[in-house]
């Protein structure tokens, strides 16, 4: 069985774990090595993804005494390609050298690098942007998933756009007659939004207390736990507790495939997750989003998507009332066939590297 190194964000978050399971199955055949500090559930539950924490903490270890990342290059040895997969990979903060660094070594240990999926930013410095064209230079492949990020890498051959990887995976789920999901963010540790939390969990308790009152199968979902989802649904489900039997809590813990049925089931969406959006869309729910960053506004532009967006940036006390309008208004307004063929394409170079 042929090896790769695999490079992706390991913290039992759903949008994350669903590039893994969706390229662990695109490639059967290939064994993937991730060195993760966890072996999560879910990383357990494919044959052909080996997690090594042994990896992870050597090249730590050795980079922190000798700025070197001692498995890596041993690795690179009998491999020589190396897959990053994920979406939101390259955010600019204060250790953005350090992680640069660390990145530059690992790339540069493989003959063949491919980057798959993700969006370029949000980023300050010009400085952070010309590292990384200089080091994206040397990848076989880097295909984003919106047109801003590819329009920041223009002069460089080997990038291109896809549509969100996500949207090319496709299971025929049954709907549970009146039923509403809302996949909730915690506010609490992300500054720039941090004013916004009690008028963000003042509309989804209004939403909850609308559909409620319609007799409504409710579900908040928790994408990942680590991130705090778990925390807001609890807060949120701590405002109306006098709902307490009629809304339940599904929180993502490496069980993929029940929280997939359990989210995919819902005839309407509220989505403040990029993949609760992009999961509603693709499963013809009705859909809502309440973007919490850009990438969901880039890649709702990208697909030429013509309903209601709410920016948690810009909410009001009473968006709910809108919000409610348009789900009872509106469906899904795009044809998700054409886009999730798109979104195989992030493949097709890997595709013809793996059959040389």
């Amino acid at each position: 069985m042929k090896k790769i190194m695999l490079s992706a964000y390991v913290n039992n978050n759903l949008g994350d774990d669903l590039f893994l399971k969706i390229l662990c199955e695109r490639f059967p055949y290939i064994k993937f090595i991730i060195f993760t500090p966890q072996k999560t559930v879910f990383l357990k539950s494919f044959n052909n993804l080996h997690a090594s924490t042994i990896g992870y903490y050597i090249d730590e270890i050795s980079y922190k005494i000798f700025r070197r990342l001692f498995a890596t290059k041993i690795l690179s040895f009998f491999v020589n390609s190396h897959v990053h997969i994920g979406g939101s990979l390259f955010i600019e903060n204060d250790k953005w050298k350090r992680k640069f660094h660390k990145y530059s070594l690992k790339v540069n240990s493989f003959s063949n690098n491919f980057l798959l999926g993700c969006n370029f930013g949000p980023f300050k410095k010009d400085e952070y942007l010309n590292s990384y064209k200089e080091l994206f230079k040397v990848f076989n492949d880097i295909s984003f998933r919106d047109t801003k990020s590819l329009k920041l890498f223009h002069d460089i051959d080997n990038a291109r756009v896809s549509p969100d990887i996500v949207l090319s995976y496709s299971n025929n789920y049954e709907k549970t007659p009146k039923s509403i999901g809302i996949s909730i963010i915690n506010l609490s540790d992300r500054k720039e939004l941090l004013e916004k939390e009690e008028i963000y969990l003042n509309n989804l308790k209004e939403i909850i207390i609308n559909y409620a009152s319609k007799g409504y199968t409710i579900k908040l979902f928790s994408f990942c736990e680590e991130e705090g989802d778990l925390t807001a649904a609890n807060n949120l489900l701590n405002r109306v507790s006098y709902l307490s039997d009629e809304v339940e809590i599904v929180n993502y813990s490496g069980d993929i495939d029940y929280f997939l049925k359990e989210f995919n089931s819902m005839e309407i969406v509220v989505a403040s997750r990029f993949h609760a959006m992009i999961l509603g869309l693709v499963q013809s729910s009705s859909v809502i989003p309440i973007a919490y960053s850009e990438k969901m506004i880039n890649t709702l532009d990208d697909l030429k998507y013509e309903g209601t967006v709410k920016s948690i940036k810009s909410l009001f006390e009473n968006d709910y009332e809108e919000i409610i309008f348009s789900l009872e208004k509106e469906n899904n307004l795009i044809d998700m066939t054409r886009y999730s063929q798109e979104a195989k394409q992030h493949f097709k170079i890997l595709d013809k590297h793996l059959k040389e």
